[in-house]
């Protein structure tokens, strides 16, 4: 029987050490011993001593560090772009992306909880709302940027680039190039489906941000 908790985290927080001078961001959590000091005070608080001496060992787990939430954000991207699959969609996440959902969504008390939250309101409600307006369509990628590098402490919003390229040589070719140019800022170059080439021109950037300025395919870019 494994049994988890949350007891002692809020204690663990106001120990953080600060960032360090002229940079942003929580700093660095207390050293190990500390950590498992101020949990199993507040384990022996909580419990009674007979519970607590039927459990045969506590196992403190270490906070999350911001370097690993660019992981957690991988992960939920991976279940957004198997949803987009159905719909014969991909799903493209760019690095500055991937750093901005990972440093907004970063929190020391409660881990990567708000990344759920995050990529929810930020990614997946905008995108909902495109699809329902018929932004992006079968065989489409759908390319998620960032307005800003995603630097810690760096308020930006998250970009959507429509990227007709189905399953062809130049349509792989087309997303390498949209992906390239939303990673560098640039504007991304027109692209048309290859068997639609004289019929129809594809927007430039048929593109719409979440209006939340304030949440890789399978992993990050």
């Amino acid at each position: 029987i494994i049994m988890t908790s949350n007891l002692g985290s809020a204690e663990v927080a106001r120990e953080w050490k600060p960032a360090p001078k002229g940079t942003t961001g929580p700093g660095a959590p207390p050293a190990k011993e500390r950590v498992k000091e101020l949990v199993m005070e507040q384990v022996r608080k909580h419990f009674r001593p007979e519970f607590v001496n039927r459990v045969d060992e506590f196992i403190i787990f270490d906070p999350l560090r911001r370097e690993q939430m660019a992981h957690i954000v991988g992960l939920r991207l991976k279940g957004v772009a198997a949803r987009l699959g159905e719909k014969r969609m991909r799903l493209e996440a760019t690095r500055g992306a991937v750093a901005y959902l990972a440093s907004k969504g970063f929190d020391p008390v409660f881990g990567g909880r708000p990344v759920r939250r995050l990529i929810q309101r930020e990614l997946e409600t905008p995108l909902a709302r495109a699809l329902l307006r018929g932004d992006f369509a079968e065989e489409d990628a759908v390319v998620v940027g960032c307005s800003t590098s995603g630097a810690v402490g760096e308020e930006g919003a998250l970009t959507f680039v429509r990227v007709p390229c189905g399953a062809t040589p130049s349509g792989a070719a087309a997303l390498a190039a949209a992906k390239d140019a939303a990673e560098t800022g640039e504007e991304v170059p027109d692209q048309q489906p290859e068997e639609q080439e004289e019929e129809q021109a594809v927007p430039t950037a048929a593109s719409s941000t979440s209006s939340a300025t304030s949440a890789a395919p399978a992993a990050p870019a």
